[in-house]
């Protein structure tokens, strides 16, 4: 059975330069899953229209639907040509609901967002990593003093870290009814005197039909902001 879901989504890079951006690469992984369970591979790309098509793939996929495709256009805004509109239409031949429409729908536009970010503060810009000038070991004991020792292993990863979204929201408007935040620190390559801090964050929403990848930003910038000044309070 094909469904369809369109929808407009606001970027903050202009038109030209965000088309070009993203499409620098060919597979792009979602940030909230490995590139085994969901990915974006692009199908085709015109310049000159500024639309790009792109497969979604993985074994969550597989799981649900014969086919995933998304296709979106992206034109200057009419108030503000320094910035962009991006309208999209996702195709789904579904199997089963084992994974619901809108979380992949979210996935991507959420992955659009983080691309959008990254373009505009440039490509030393990630949100899921950043170097650190200390070394791995000192750097790692000292920062996992900032969590309780429940919530952390001999691995360097932190499990059931605090919903860091909740002070966000009041409890009653909270989108997350679970947050698993893992940061690992491990010495950067060619100099043992810093450290590469990289996390992955995984979540359960309250309702999963409740399309909210806005938030998804905005709580990736919030973890992000609280694990640098963790590591830059050293």
């Amino acid at each position: 059975m094909l469904t369809h879901k369109s929808g407009k989504l606001e970027i903050q890079s202009p038109a030209d330069e965000f088309i070009k951006y993203f499409i620098r690469k060919k597979s792009h992984v979602s940030f909230f899953y490995a590139a085994e369970d969901l990915k974006f591979e692009i199908l085709s790309a015109d310049i000159a229209s500024r639309t790009v098509t792109v497969t979604i793939l993985g074994t969550l996929i597989s799981k649900s639907y014969k086919m995933v495709k998304a296709t979106f256009t992206v034109a200057p805004r009419e108030e503000d040509i320094t910035k962009s509109c991006l309208e999209y239409t996702f195709e789904f031949n579904e199997i089963n609901n084992y994974i619901g429409i809108t979380v992949i729908v979210e996935s991507l536009l959420t992955y659009i967002l983080i691309s959008d970010g990254n373009n505009i503060n440039g490509d030393n810009f990630k949100y899921n990593s950043f170097d650190a000038g200390y070394p791995a070991e000192e750097c790692f004991k000292r920062y996992v003093n900032e969590f309780s020792d429940d919530e952390k292993d001999i691995y360097g990863e932190f499990r059931n870290a605090p919903n860091l979204a909740d002070d966000m929201y009041d409890d009653d408007e909270s989108i997350f009814q679970m947050m698993e935040v893992t940061v690992t620190i491990t010495p950067k390559k060619g100099d043992n005197n810093r450290s590469c801090v990289k996390w992955t964050i995984k979540v359960e929403k309250v309702d999963d039909n409740e399309e909210e990848s806005g938030v998804f930003l905005i709580t990736a910038d919030h973890i992000r902001e609280t694990i640098m000044f963790a590591i830059k309070t050293l």
